[in-house]
């Protein structure tokens, strides 16, 4: 009998996004990242569409669709935010339409290969958050300890330096809960587009989980994360290394290969 080869991996590549709001310019930088950084995958992390009156300089919904229809990567995967309240439906058929499987994660898990990616709705679109104990204990029995790997929120978990203290930025208290109780790796989001860019903090460590904000300006240059994963098999598991790179400061860190007892589902 051949012994298990232990050196071998899986490589995945994630492109993580968000708040690009219909801005005509931020869309035709992601065109152009995606086609430089080659992901596995593409994550819009929210508030890709734009609920706002003021059109100069964007893209219709039906022109956001053509255009993330058209990336140069085979999976797009999209968590709704805020700003998808008004044209969601609209963007949806128009997805359909282009032949691609519309993938959104409004409280479920996205599985690629080794990689479980569990996204977040959106606590805005309702008149309180969802309760995340309602739902996602039933994706991580599921899945189990593959499903700590990567979440994906557009708003952010109360309390980092990476949102606002106080207002509609500053996210919810239940999505800190969650993470403090289930422990992942590594949570992106979005949503508050100036705290991080003001105080140049992208990242923080939450715990043993590290949190990342991926939200920009309007005007650019676009801010987003690649997450690059190595997993020690094919299917479902935990990644036995994930290394987080900013754009454009091209800043990279790897996430610390910490052991974890997270509370049973």
């Amino acid at each position: 009998m051949t012994a298990p080869d232990e050196s071998m991996s899986v490589k995945v590549k994630v492109l993580t996004v968000a708040d690009l709001h219909q801005n005509r310019r931020l869309y035709d930088l992601l065109a152009e990242a995606v086609g430089t950084r080659r992901p596995d995958m593409v994550a819009l992390v929210g508030d890709f569409l734009d609920a706002s009156d003021r059109m100069e300089g964007k893209l219709s919904a039906k022109e956001c669709c053509r255009a993330l229809s058209q990336l140069d990567c085979a999976n797009i995967i999209f968590v709704r935010g805020n700003h998808e309240a008004v044209a969601w439906d609209e963007f949806a058929q128009q997805w359909q339409e282009s032949g691609r499987a519309l993938t959104l994660l409004d409280g479920e898990c996205f599985t690629y290969g080794p990689l479980v990616i569990v996204g977040f709705p959106c606590g805005m679109m309702a008149d309180s958050p969802p309760n995340p104990e309602q739902w996602l204990p039933k994706l991580l029995a599921r899945h189990r300890s593959a499903a700590r790997a990567l979440w994906l929120m557009h708003e952010p978990p109360y309390g980092t330096p990476l949102s606002q203290r106080f207002g509609p930025w500053c996210g919810h208290i239940e999505w800190r809960d969650a993470i403090e109780r289930y422990l992942p790796k590594l949570v992106v989001f979005g949503h508050d587009h100036r705290t991080p860019i003001q105080k140049r903090q992208w990242h923080y460590q939450l715990g043993t989980t590290t949190c990342v904000n991926v939200g920009q300006t309007p005007s650019g240059p676009l801010h987003y994360a690649t997450i690059e994963m190595s997993f020690p098999q094919s299917s479902p598991c935990s990644p036995k290394s994930t290394v987080v790179t900013s754009y454009p400061e091209r800043n990279s860190f790897a996430l610390p290969n910490t052991a974890t007892s997270p509370a049973p589902c």
